[in-house]
């Protein structure tokens, strides 16, 4: 028991290394080996306390890999809380290790269904005639025909299936944390990333459970040849020569398409943007005294932008220390900036809307557009994306919020517990996902964590932006493994939707990606800098990710149920029989 829940954390801490910052991609084409062997070495007796047993067994291997992964991974939750949120690190760091042992729940639920389906699938060394059980409906394995492809389909359907399927629903229960989704261990690997402007980051996280998988079932015969000889091995070299055809063709294909793309991207209309990076510490930006110096160094780096030809600069979350919205001298200094430097000024603010019928007040974390002072071309229309000069274009609001950051869910039963984000209420929900209006080209906005969720810039690019733009301020981070976690995510959505993606960021990392996922400007955490590059406006036809997000998650899921329901009636027959 000992050895494999050794075995399971094992699998969790190659993960943590094959994620960033650390970044050995390659080790997530064997990490699951481990815990596969671990899951496979559990008793199955058939007895009902020997089942229970078997089960709890699974359960703590299952959960020891997710848990070690998530420690390894998310343990800068600690620093948010300690450092900016109030909370004592005697409290920080179990609330901490509550989340861990939460999200390792997926994986100890992946481990349960895994061994359940391994256990109908015949052992690639067993002879012809052997059966495990006196029904052949459930044991089509004991029929030599039909092996070689059950074990192909558990390595290449159903194990990957059932792993996106629990990563997809850890992305959407409870609000949601897709944080370090596997697929995202292979950013370094360009060719194989351009599948996902059809599966989604979901489709690079399959092919890497279908390997592990097929190599899995290979050396479990391999191990156990001895009992039939060589030949034992044959079904299973048969599936891992197919998953190895699966992702030689996914290569290919990235190959392919990085050559097609980038001819597309040649004929689109270029843009000149400016990305500043303030690095403006989490203590001292919303300090009163601190405001001024904020908006000097900001004015700066959009003079400096404006000197290298940019014609639009992008500001961070939340950069703007003061509410935006209504005239005010505050907000005159904006204009003033927007105007000095005679470039459009998009930058992140908190915003309220306010009902004078009920007294309602609604706090958003918004992202604006300004427009310089333009006399000579008088006043437009606003969704033409120009005013009459020196004031705001056009206002997104923050979608999908941070849980316990931004808002507190089910405060009304939960009472006591307060929001890391000190100083106003909850923040509400925006609209929606609707590009802000801009005179090159309609500018689709993510806001710090909805960079995260896949489906909100699939959204926003089918709405009709041209550029992606993520505004985040990762200074909640400290100097932890995040921001580079969170900078991969990043980049993943301008892959997925065949965009330039323009991101901004506090304290770093800023950066310019292209459409096939490389990072063509990018900054240093915790320096200021200004990022000056060109981008091209997205044209043509949408990518099938972009048309159909989330299409692969989805038929995982279905199969994760087809699954339930199948071994539901197979436990069912069995007792009858």
């Amino acid at each position: 028991m000992i050895k494999r829940t050794l075995a399971g954390a094992l699998t969790g801490l190659l993960l943590v290394l094959a994620t960033a910052p650390v970044g050995l991609w390659w080790l997530g084409w064997v990490a699951f080996l481990p815990l596969f062997f671990a899951i496979d070495g559990h008793s199955a007796g058939e007895e009902s306390g020997a089942r229970e047993g078997r089960l709890n067994a699974l359960f703590i291997t299952g959960f020891a890999a997710g848990f070690v992964y998530f420690l390894g991974t998310i343990y800068w939750v600690v620093n948010s809380m300690y450092h900016y949120g109030g909370v004592p690190i005697f409290l920080s760091v179990p609330i901490m290790l509550a989340l861990c042992a939460y999200l390792a729940l997926y994986p100890a639920f992946f481990s349960i269904l895994f061994k359940a389906v391994l256990l109908r699938v015949p052992s690639v060394v067993s002879s012809p005639g052997e059966s495990t059980g006196s029904c052949p409906f459930l044991n089509p394995g004991s029929f030599r025909p039909v092996r070689t492809l059950l074990i192909v389909l558990f390595s290449l359907v159903v194990a990957p299936g059932l792993w996106v399927a629990t990563e997809f629903l850890r992305g959407t229960l409870l609000t949601g944390f897709p944080w370090t989704l596997l697929g995202y261990t292979q950013t370094p690997n360009i060719l194989l990333i351009q599948i996902v402007d059809i599966t989604g980051v979901w489709g690079v996280s399959y092919v890497i459970i279908a390997f592990n998988a097929a190599l899995f079932m290979f050396l479990r015969g391999f191990v156990s040849r001895n009992r039939q000889g060589a030949s034992g091995t044959l079904p299973a070299i048969g599936g891992l020569v197919i998953v190895l055809f699966i992702i030689s063709g996914a290569l290919v294909y990235g190959t392919f398409r990085i050559g097609q793309i980038d001819g597309e991207v040649s004929e689109w209309k270029s843009l000149r943007v400016g990305v500043a990076q303030g690095n403006i510490g989490q203590a001292l930006k919303w300090g009163e005294s601190y405001r001024q110096r904020t908006l000097d160094i900001y004015s700066r780096l959009s003079r400096k932008a404006q000197q290298q030809g940019a014609r639009l600069v992008v500001w961070p979350e939340t950069a703007v220390p003061f509410y935006l919205g209504e005239q005010n001298p505050k907000q005159d200094r904006i204009i003033e900036i927007v105007d000095n430097a005679e470039l459009f000024v998009l930058t992140g603010a908190p915003s309220y809307d306010y009902n004078p019928d009920t007294k309602d007040v609604e706090y958003l974390n918004s992202a604006y557009l300004f427009a310089p002072s333009r006399p000579e071309r008088g006043e437009q229309s606003l969704e033409g994306g120009v005013t009459n000069g020196g004031s705001i274009a056009g206002r997104y609001d923050k979608v999908h919020l941070v849980p316990y950051g931004e808002y507190v869910p089910l405060k009304r039963f939960f009472p006591f517990i307060k929001k890391l984000t000190v100083g106003v209420g909850d923040f509400s929900s925006g609209p929606g996902s609707t590009p802000i209006p801009f005179e090159e080209t309609p500018l689709g906005l993510v806001i710090c964590y909805e960079v995260i969720f896949p489906t909100l810039s699939a959204v926003t690019v089918e709405a009709g932006a041209g550029l992606l733009v993520n505004l985040t301020n990762d200074a909640w981070f400290g100097r932890s493994s995040a921001p580079y976690q969170h900078f991969e995510m990043a980049l993943f959505r301008a892959v997925e939707n065949r965009i330039f993606l323009v991101r901004s960021a506090n304290t770093g990392i800023s950066a310019v990606v292209d459409p096939v996922g490389r990072v063509v400007a990018k900054s240093q955490l915790f320096e200021e800098e200004l990022l000056v590059h060109d981008v091209a406006i997205k044209e043509g036809r949408l990518s099938f990710y972009t048309r159909h997000p989330d299409l692969l998650a989805y038929l995982s899921v279905g199969l994760l149920l087809s699954t339930l329901l199948y071994l539901i009636i197979s436990m069912m027959i069995r007792r009858r029989f």
